[in-house]
């Protein structure tokens, strides 16, 4: 099988077959083995497993309502079997306590919240794609206070998480505008008729390749506020960088005499709901931040509010790829998983220059090869990597520890699940994998004759 093969037929295979491969990756994939230690290590400590958000509303100059989100994924937890469904399914129970310790060091307000969730699977690669959130409100002075949250399995007896923050409570002035922090919500449809607002719960963070809505509480006043905002990127030094969005007119749309107030969620709801207090003296602005078509990384809005009143402020944040594919965040890794569709001179060069500058190329290599440009997201690539992830584990053998550069990893990478795979083991002979595409009409037959799960490409057929 010469590269000229490889690449003629990967173009084929990634765009004819992609549709139907997303779907059927992510349903089903999970089931033809696990992530090994190294990935599974790698997810747990992501900054995606867990994550905790406060919010500050100010009632008057003496109390603050703060909100602190959480958002925990679900393999954080050790799943074990229920026997006691039919079918039998997977459960974890855990217990996550938040506390609010003042100055002098007295605890003002703890809520525990208990947690039971259930799985029809327990592989990893299905139980990242869910996650349990929630949230506990507090009212207290401004001032400086420590939170706690601690997290714990009851299913392990193990306590996995115990986590302190120092959060800094403000005064919000009586004369003042500004009466709260930013809440990034996603956009509803039709936002002036919408009724409730999810909160995107990550940390602080806007989701890659979405825009952003956003809540901000303000002193009531008569007349509609205009409201421009632009962002610009941080670079590793902390100084800002280039401007990622100049100064834009927001469309404002304003909740008179309402404010954000979170619906108690059930345990295991999919996010954090926020409603509106319609007996608040204060008011909310809703506008959406343009940030669909920004790069992953640090940024920081600055807003200026003007109309009956004047006011400006900003709030660094990032943009996060939740689920991105691990195989991403590892430069090297990924670039040598580029060896089944890269020419020769694209994958030298890939991996020849500084940091800056191989990160500058690989961009551009998916570039070229995005179908959509409407927004950051390359639905190509994020696809590529999912298949470069599942095949690291699944396919790596005694001799061969990353299956990636594995002959069945190679084909899954380039093609996606089979539609079936038959097995067969003929006495005297090697066991035998045929795998079919039914879609692709394409055929590859594996060989292992060592029996110790090192199969070669022997065969590949067009019918």
């Amino acid at each position: 099988m010469t590269s000229r093969w490889i690449r003629s037929a990967v173009v084929a295979a990634i765009f004819a077959g992609l549709v139907h491969m997303c779907s059927m990756a992510q349903d089903e994939e999970g089931s033809m083995g696990r992530f090994g230690e190294q990935r599974r290590a790698a997810g747990r400590s992501s900054p995606d497993l867990v994550a905790f958000e406060p919010h500050y509303f100010g009632i008057d100059s003496n109390s603050v309502r703060v909100d602190v989100l959480f958002r925990v994924r679900y393999d954080f937890f050790i799943f074990t079997r229920d026997i006691s469904t039919t079918p039998a399914t997977f459960r974890a129970r855990g217990e996550l306590m938040i506390e609010l310790i003042d100055s002098t060091d007295t605890s003002v307000s703890r809520k525990v919240v208990s947690i039971i969730l259930r799985s029809e699977d327990d592989e990893p690669t299905k139980l990242r794609a869910f996650y349990f959130q929630g949230a506990a409100s507090f009212v207290v002075s401004p001032g400086k206070y420590t939170a706690l949250y601690r997290i714990n399995d009851l299913e392990s007896r193990r306590e996995f998480a115990d986590k302190r923050d120092l959060l800094r409570v403000p005064r919000f002035a009586p004369g003042a505008v500004l009466r709260s922090t930013l809440l990034f919500v996603d956009p509803p449809a039709g936002s002036d008729t919408a009724r409730f607002f999810d909160a995107v719960n990550d940390g602080n963070a806007a989701q890659f390749s979405k825009n952003t809505g956003v809540f901000l509480a303000v002193r009531d006043a008569e007349g509609l506020p205009s409201l421009t905002y632009s962002l610009k990127r941080l670079d590793r030094g902390e100084k800002e960088g280039e401007v990622a969005l100049p100064d834009t007119a927001a469309a404002v749309v304003v909740y008179g005499h309402r404010i954000p107030v979170i619906i108690t969620a059930e345990s295991g709801e999919a996010a954090v709901r926020y409603t509106f207090d319609s007996s608040s003296t204060l008011s909310t602005l809703y506008f959406v931040m343009h940030t669909d078509q920004l790069r992953q990384g640090r940024y920081v809005a600055r807003i200026r509010l003007a109309g009956p009143d004047t006011a400006s402020f900003s709030r660094e944040f990032e943009i996060r790829w939740r689920d991105m594919p691990l195989s991403l965040t590892d430069l090297d890794f990924a670039v040598t998983a580029l060896k089944y569709i890269a020419t020769d001179d694209e994958y030298d060069d890939l991996r020849s220059g500084n940091r800056a500058a191989r990160i500058k190329k690989f961009e551009d290599f998916w570039a070229k090869r995005d179908p959509s440009h409407g927004t950051a997201y390359n639905e190509m690539m994020a696809e590529y990597y999912r298949r470069v992830d599942y095949a690291f584990t699944a396919f790596r053998t005694i001799k061969e520890e990353n299956g990636v550069l594995t002959d069945r990893g190679k084909i899954y990478i380039l093609y996606g699940k089979p539609t079936s795979i038959e097995r067969s083991l003929a006495p005297g002979g090697p066991p035998r994998e045929l795998w079919k595409y039914s879609s692709l009409k394409k055929e590859f037959t594996f060989e292992d004759p060592s029996r110790q799960g090192n199969y070669k490409l022997t065969a590949a057929e067009t019918r």
